[in-house]
Protein backbone atom coordinates (compact mmCIF):
# COMPACT_ATOMS: atom_id res chain seq x y z
CA UNK A 1 0.00 0.00 0.00
CA UNK A 2 2.81 2.40 0.91
CA UNK A 3 4.56 1.71 -2.40
CA UNK A 4 1.46 2.53 -4.46
CA UNK A 5 0.90 5.85 -2.62
CA UNK A 6 4.52 6.83 -3.25
CA UNK A 7 4.10 5.86 -6.88
CA UNK A 8 0.95 7.99 -7.25
CA UNK A 9 2.65 11.00 -5.60
CA UNK A 10 5.67 10.65 -7.90
CA UNK A 11 3.39 10.31 -10.93
CA UNK A 12 1.52 13.51 -10.01
CA UNK A 13 4.79 15.39 -9.47
CA UNK A 14 6.15 14.12 -12.79
CA UNK A 15 3.04 15.25 -14.65
CA UNK A 16 3.20 18.67 -12.97
CA UNK A 17 6.89 19.17 -13.85
CA UNK A 18 6.26 17.99 -17.41
CA UNK A 19 3.33 20.42 -17.76
CA UNK A 20 5.44 23.33 -16.53
CA UNK A 21 8.17 22.35 -19.00
CA UNK A 22 5.73 22.37 -21.91
CA UNK A 23 4.32 25.75 -20.86
CA UNK A 24 7.84 27.18 -20.51
CA UNK A 25 8.83 25.93 -23.97
CA UNK A 26 5.60 27.31 -25.47
CA UNK A 27 6.21 30.74 -23.89
CA UNK A 28 9.76 30.88 -25.25
CA UNK A 29 8.60 29.87 -28.74
CA UNK A 30 5.77 32.44 -28.70
CA UNK A 31 8.10 35.24 -27.59
CA UNK A 32 10.67 34.37 -30.26
CA UNK A 33 7.95 34.45 -32.95
CA UNK A 34 6.82 37.88 -31.74
CA UNK A 35 10.39 39.20 -31.78
CA UNK A 36 10.92 37.81 -35.29
CA UNK A 37 7.89 39.77 -36.50
CA UNK A 38 9.28 43.10 -35.25
CA UNK A 39 11.94 45.24 -36.83
CA UNK A 40 14.85 46.17 -34.62
CA UNK A 41 15.30 49.65 -33.16
CA UNK A 42 18.23 50.43 -35.48
CA UNK A 43 16.09 49.75 -38.58
CA UNK A 44 13.25 51.80 -37.12
CA UNK A 45 15.67 54.70 -36.57
CA UNK A 46 16.99 54.39 -40.16
CA UNK A 47 13.44 54.50 -41.53
CA UNK A 48 12.56 57.56 -39.47
CA UNK A 49 15.79 59.33 -40.50
CA UNK A 50 15.05 58.75 -44.22
CA UNK A 51 11.47 59.99 -43.80
CA UNK A 52 12.64 63.11 -41.93
CA UNK A 53 15.13 63.74 -44.76
CA UNK A 54 12.22 63.88 -47.21
CA UNK A 55 11.85 60.36 -48.59
CA UNK A 56 8.18 59.43 -48.83
CA UNK A 57 8.89 55.67 -48.89
CA UNK A 58 11.79 54.06 -47.03
CA UNK A 59 13.06 50.48 -46.97
CA UNK A 60 16.57 51.00 -45.56
CA UNK A 61 17.48 47.32 -45.48
CA UNK A 62 16.15 45.75 -48.65
CA UNK A 63 18.38 42.66 -48.87
CA UNK A 64 18.43 39.75 -46.45
CA UNK A 65 19.47 36.11 -46.33
CA UNK A 66 16.79 33.72 -45.08
CA UNK A 67 16.82 29.96 -44.69
CA UNK A 68 13.99 27.88 -46.14
CA UNK A 69 11.22 27.91 -43.52
CA UNK A 70 13.19 30.65 -41.73
CA UNK A 71 11.72 34.06 -41.05
CA UNK A 72 12.93 37.63 -41.25
CA UNK A 73 11.29 41.03 -41.30
CA UNK A 74 11.77 44.10 -43.47
CA UNK A 75 10.77 47.57 -42.34
CA UNK A 76 8.78 49.87 -44.63
CA UNK A 77 8.14 53.52 -43.85
CA UNK A 78 5.43 55.62 -45.55
CA UNK A 79 5.32 59.42 -45.15
CA UNK A 80 2.08 61.05 -46.28
CA UNK A 81 2.79 64.32 -48.10
CA UNK A 82 -0.44 64.45 -50.10
CA UNK A 83 -1.94 67.40 -48.21
CA UNK A 84 -4.65 65.49 -46.36
CA UNK A 85 -5.25 62.25 -44.46
CA UNK A 86 -5.08 59.39 -46.97
CA UNK A 87 -5.50 55.62 -47.01
CA UNK A 88 -2.60 53.54 -48.29
CA UNK A 89 -2.30 49.88 -49.29
CA UNK A 90 0.94 47.93 -49.81
CA UNK A 91 1.03 45.48 -52.73
CA UNK A 92 3.90 42.95 -52.78
CA UNK A 93 4.46 40.91 -55.91
CA UNK A 94 7.17 38.64 -57.27
CA UNK A 95 9.20 40.59 -59.87
CA UNK A 96 9.86 37.52 -61.99
CA UNK A 97 13.59 37.68 -61.22
CA UNK A 98 15.28 34.78 -59.45
CA UNK A 99 18.87 33.63 -59.83
CA UNK A 100 20.73 30.65 -58.40
CA UNK A 101 23.91 31.08 -56.29
CA UNK A 102 25.99 31.01 -59.52
CA UNK A 103 24.02 33.89 -61.08
CA UNK A 104 22.04 31.74 -63.51
CA UNK A 105 18.34 32.44 -63.98
CA UNK A 106 16.09 30.13 -61.97
CA UNK A 107 12.96 28.74 -63.56
CA UNK A 108 10.57 29.18 -60.67
CA UNK A 109 7.36 29.64 -62.62
CA UNK A 110 4.69 31.55 -60.78
CA UNK A 111 5.31 32.34 -57.12
CA UNK A 112 2.34 32.47 -54.78
CA UNK A 113 3.20 35.53 -52.67
CA UNK A 114 0.82 34.42 -49.91
CA UNK A 115 3.18 31.50 -49.19
CA UNK A 116 6.14 33.87 -48.78
CA UNK A 117 4.73 36.67 -46.66
CA UNK A 118 1.97 37.38 -44.19
CA UNK A 119 1.81 40.92 -45.55
CA UNK A 120 -1.75 41.13 -46.72
CA UNK A 121 -3.10 43.73 -49.08
CA UNK A 122 -6.27 43.64 -46.99
CA UNK A 123 -4.66 46.05 -44.53
CA UNK A 124 -5.41 49.71 -45.13
CA UNK A 125 -3.11 52.24 -43.44
CA UNK A 126 -4.73 55.59 -42.70
CA UNK A 127 -1.97 58.18 -42.40
CA UNK A 128 -2.51 61.83 -41.52
CA UNK A 129 -0.91 64.56 -43.63
CA UNK A 130 2.82 64.81 -42.81
CA UNK A 131 2.45 61.73 -40.59
CA UNK A 132 4.13 58.42 -41.17
CA UNK A 133 3.60 54.74 -40.57
CA UNK A 134 6.26 52.06 -40.09
CA UNK A 135 5.14 48.66 -41.34
CA UNK A 136 6.65 45.23 -40.70
CA UNK A 137 6.87 42.98 -43.77
CA UNK A 138 7.50 39.41 -42.65
CA UNK A 139 9.01 36.97 -45.19
CA UNK A 140 9.40 33.20 -44.86
CA UNK A 141 10.50 31.16 -47.91
CA UNK A 142 8.25 28.08 -48.11
CA UNK A 143 9.41 24.47 -48.21
CA UNK A 144 10.44 23.48 -51.73
CA UNK A 145 11.92 26.88 -52.60
CA UNK A 146 15.06 26.61 -54.73
CA UNK A 147 18.20 28.20 -53.29
CA UNK A 148 18.99 31.55 -54.87
CA UNK A 149 18.12 35.23 -54.82
CA UNK A 150 14.50 36.31 -55.33
CA UNK A 151 13.36 39.86 -56.08
CA UNK A 152 9.98 41.18 -54.91
CA UNK A 153 8.29 44.44 -55.89
CA UNK A 154 6.82 46.66 -53.18
CA UNK A 155 4.23 49.16 -54.38
CA UNK A 156 2.55 51.59 -52.02
CA UNK A 157 -0.75 52.75 -53.49
CA UNK A 158 -3.42 55.25 -52.51
CA UNK A 159 -6.71 56.59 -53.78
CA UNK A 160 -7.52 60.20 -54.61
CA UNK A 161 -9.94 61.79 -57.01
CA UNK A 162 -7.27 62.71 -59.54
CA UNK A 163 -3.93 61.37 -60.70
CA UNK A 164 -2.53 58.84 -63.12
CA UNK A 165 -3.83 55.31 -62.75
CA UNK A 166 -0.92 52.89 -62.52
CA UNK A 167 -1.04 49.19 -63.45
CA UNK A 168 1.25 48.36 -60.49
CA UNK A 169 -1.63 49.09 -58.16
CA UNK A 170 -4.96 47.38 -58.27
CA UNK A 171 -8.39 46.99 -56.83
CA UNK A 172 -8.49 46.32 -53.13
CA UNK A 173 -11.34 44.67 -51.26
CA UNK A 174 -12.31 47.99 -49.64
CA UNK A 175 -12.12 49.97 -52.90
CA UNK A 176 -9.78 50.94 -55.71
CA UNK A 177 -6.24 52.09 -54.89
CA UNK A 178 -5.01 52.85 -58.42
CA UNK A 179 -2.35 55.48 -57.72
CA UNK A 180 1.27 54.54 -57.13
CA UNK A 181 2.90 56.53 -54.33
CA UNK A 182 6.57 57.18 -55.17
CA UNK A 183 7.98 54.38 -57.38
CA UNK A 184 8.27 50.59 -57.24
CA UNK A 185 10.71 49.58 -54.51
CA UNK A 186 12.32 46.15 -54.37
CA UNK A 187 13.24 43.62 -51.72
CA UNK A 188 15.87 40.96 -52.43
CA UNK A 189 15.89 37.70 -50.51
CA UNK A 190 18.74 35.24 -50.75
CA UNK A 191 17.37 31.80 -49.89
CA UNK A 192 19.92 29.40 -48.45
Amino acid sequence: MELSINFIVMLILTIAVFSFGIKFAYDIFTRSQNYAAEIDENTRNQIEAKLYEGSIISIPINEKTIKIKGTDVFGLGILNQLGDTKNFVVFITFSGTAVDPNGNALDVGTIDITKWTTMSKSRVYEIKNNGFEIINILFSPPVGTKKGTYVFNVNVCYDISSGTVNDKCSVHESGAYPYLYDYTHQIRIEVI
